[in-house]
């Protein structure tokens, strides 16, 4: 936060947010009672928006620090566990995000998943739509392209174990939408491997 002279960041299982001051390092908490927040960006006029895992929901801070509701549902169902956002600075109507994982004592409380794993988008009138779903397992990070062209959604799904994608997928942004999905970078080769000789030093002990 280059013009706040901070920096902020989630410590998600104390359920809150700390600021660290660069005018003389000292540490705060920015806030409390923070829905088990991950991810943070800001919108194009420098808004926080957060993304709630445990509340399940994504929330933009206004400038006299009152906090709006953005999105905590899509299609009648709750979101999962809104995890990160990206908003491209040229194009003032769209914020992606995607949803992430189940809830567990980590991050709030455990709870089911009520919808398939997407990247979604919230419009300026609030209006929520899918831009991408699948191949992802669990989407997390994502980012633009420094033209906008291309948007980056790393696919964290080796967390449930051997075989799973430990990813990066890169799409076309098409207008208000993502398209012809590529693996962009596959990292699972080597986390097996790593995963494999971890293995067997632990059968030599």
């Amino acid at each position: 936060m280059g013009d706040w002279g901070c920096l902020l960041w989630s410590d998600i299982p104390n359920h809150r947010v700390l600021r660290w001051s660069e005018d003389d390092g000292h540490v705060s908490v920015f806030q409390t009672e923070s829905g088990y927040s991950n991810g943070h960006t800001r919108d194009n006029q420098g808004r926080l928006i957060a993304m709630e895992h445990d509340t399940r929901r994504v929330r933009r801070r206004e400038y006299d620090g009152t906090w709006t509701i953005l999105c905590d549902s899509f299609d009648g169902r709750k979101l999962n566990a809104p995890n990160d956002a990206a908003i491209p600075p040229r194009r003032l109507d769209l914020l992606y995000r995607p949803g992430l994982r189940h809830h567990g004592p980590y991050e709030g409380h455990k709870a089911e998943f009520e919808l398939p794993t997407r990247v979604y988008r919230i419009d300026p009138s609030g209006k929520v739509t899918i831009a991408a779903e699948g191949p992802m397992r669990r989407p997390n990070g994502i980012c633009f392209a420094p033209d906008f062209k291309r948007c980056y959604v790393v696919d964290t799904g080796a967390t449930d174990g051997p075989g799973n994608p430990a990813n990066i997928i890169v799409f076309d942004v098409k207008g208000t939408a993502l398209s012809n999905p590529k693996v962009f970078a596959d990292f699972a080769p080597g986390l097996h491997r790593r995963r494999s000789l971890r293995h067997r030093r632990q059968r030599l002990v």
